[in-house]
């Protein structure tokens, strides 16, 4: 005799699962896109360029932004220093530091391929629930992440990262010195 699972453990693990999944469909997307306008990264490197494009950041400081490992993400700054998208510099206000700062490349990349208004990879499906749904997805999915126990610091950070892509795409950065 199998006992009924509680079903919000079970709704728990579904919902889990599908957001692995539109994460997944979401870097497919995005790896699609730059390969079809030629650009030779991928949806993490292009990712990360977006997050340097507002300031330098270190492995460290990248690594949290990403929720990602240090070690996961050296082959990617690896690839896009080898690449000529970035470059380490020292910090001369503490040596220790070596954030990655933006080149020349990454920025008109950045400038021409921003991701914004109907390239950004969830507009079709959101248009295609409806704005009424959207929006309800929108706020549950808020009200979800409230109920998270680190909820005031992770909402502020995501607040801060939307806040950076979309001022991104409203001025791109003009300089590598940024």
């Amino acid at each position: 005799m199998s006992i009924p699972p509680d079903p919000i453990v079970h709704g728990a693990l579904e919902l889990r699962m599908l957001m692995i999944t539109l994460h997944k469909a979401m870097m497919r997307r995005a790896d699609t896109y730059l390969a079809a306008n030629g650009i030779e990264l991928s949806g993490l490197q292009f990712g990360m360029l977006r997050m340097l494009s507002q300031e330098p950041k270190t492995l460290s400081e990248l690594s949290k932004n990403f929720m990602l490992d240090p070690s996961t993400l050296v082959p990617v700054v690896d690839a896009l220093e080898e690449k000529g998208f970035v470059e380490r510099r020292k910090d001369p206000k503490d040596r220790r530091r070596t954030p990655l700062h933006l080149t020349e490349r990454a920025l008109t990349t950045l400038a021409q391929h921003g991701w914004a208004g109907e390239n950004e990879p969830l507009v079709i499906p959101l248009r295609a629930m409806g704005s009424e749904r959207a929006h309800t997805l929108l706020q549950l999915m808020r009200e979800l992440c409230h109920q998270l126990p680190e909820a005031e610091d992770l909402m502020k950070e995501m607040e801060e990262r939307l806040h950076t892509f979309s001022s991104h795409y409203r001025q791109p950065p003009s300089s590598c010195e940024r």
